[in-house]
């Protein structure tokens, strides 16, 4: 599964342990131990997403799930998952290399207790919480790529034959103008996924690594291409129009249909619909189906009738259903 080019290696695990206990001790003033756990019994997908230890602060004990792959976790997906984790204690704590600050500001509201060493902890049953001020300081100021950015990303990731890039050449290639693009290679280089270069007056960008790796950093600053959704009867959608969300899953890997087709179009073309005076169905009806509205056209990075699968992926990894989350690691491995 593509989730095991995200597992943290057993240096980095180590590391991982060790930044904890540091940082818990400096910044609690208590004894701080730890000791691994089993995960016998655990199902493997959970196996893979997780470690455990017991964790001790001062007369505090509590399990600490230890995040193997940061940039598949998310809140709602953990909330569904935690009753099969084993808990020896309780309270529950979980630790991370890095989370995304939109998933912190989450688990604060849940009230989950949370670790990531050197930048925030959620601690309530110790009355606790830190943000390391320095760290979030040092944070690019772009927390999200602009949909023009995150196209021209995905683009990159899609043609990685292409090695150089230019805002003119991607211009060609994705219809933006030259200027939007210009914008874009700027964000890209800010967000440290591409170097940037002069040869003459032109600007060459080129991605910054290994493709699974820029995209493991580019989590946190991708966002659902999804502006909304609407339900329509289909015979009234242009029969080009492309499949999304788990419709384009579904073609693509062995997860079955969804009862209601959707589809992804730009805005556009709801635009134009909306002209033509399509009507909103307000429920599931027989000849109903989805249509996406898009924050950039699907069309530009589709190459066939389903919208690429990077946007693909952003745009359903927010859910808490396994049998999603198992076939978009599928995809993925075909595209990285």
């Amino acid at each position: 599964m593509l989730s095991c080019f995200f597992l943290l290696s057993a240096a980095n695990m180590l590391t991982l342990e060790k930044g904890l206990i540091k940082y818990l001790s400096e910044v609690t003033g208590l004894d701080v131990n730890l000791t691994t756990m089993s995960a016998d019994g655990l199902p493997l997908y959970l196996e893979s997403r997780y470690s455990f230890s017991k964790l001790s602060i001062g007369r505090i004990n509590l399990t600490a799930i230890f995040v193997l792959q940061p940039t598949g976790f998310t809140p709602a997906k953990f909330r569904k998952q935690v009753s099969k984790l084993p808990q020896t204690t309780e309270f529950t704590c979980v630790v991370a290399a890095s989370l995304p600050a939109y998933v912190r500001k989450r688990l604060i509201e849940m009230g989950q207790a949370f670790v990531v060493p050197g930048v925030q902890m959620f601690l309530p049953m110790l009355g606790m919480e830190l943000r390391s001020r320095a760290r979030v300081e040092a944070l690019p100021a772009t927390d999200m790529l602009s949909p023009a950015s995150q196209a021209v990303f995905f683009y990159c990731l899609q043609y990685k034959e292409i090695k150089v890039h230019t805002p003119l050449s991607l211009s060609k290639a994705l219809g933006y103008s030259a200027m939007s693009m210009s914008r874009a290679v700027s964000e890209l280089a800010a967000t440290n996924l591409a170097d940037v270069s002069r040869e003459g007056k032109e600007r060459l960008m080129r991605l910054r690594g290994d493709p699974v790796e820029l995209w493991q950093m580019a989590q946190p600053l991708l966002r659902s291409p999804v502006a909304r959704a609407h339900r329509i009867q289909a015979d009234e959608l242009d029969q080009a129009a492309l499949l999304a969300g788990e419709s384009a899953l579904s073609v693509q890997t062995l997860l079955g249909e969804p009862i209601e087709t959707q589809y992804a179009i730009s805005k556009a073309g709801w635009q134009l619909l909306n002209k033509a005076g399509i009507e909103k169905i307000p429920v599931q009806e027989p000849g109903t189906c989805s249509v996406q509205v898009w924050t950039y056209d699907p069309k530009l990075l589709s190459t066939n009738n389903v919208v690429d699968p990077f946007s693909l992926f952003v745009s359903l990894r927010e859910t808490a259903d396994e049998r999603i989350e198992m076939a978009l690691d599928k995809l993925m491995e075909r595209y990285l």
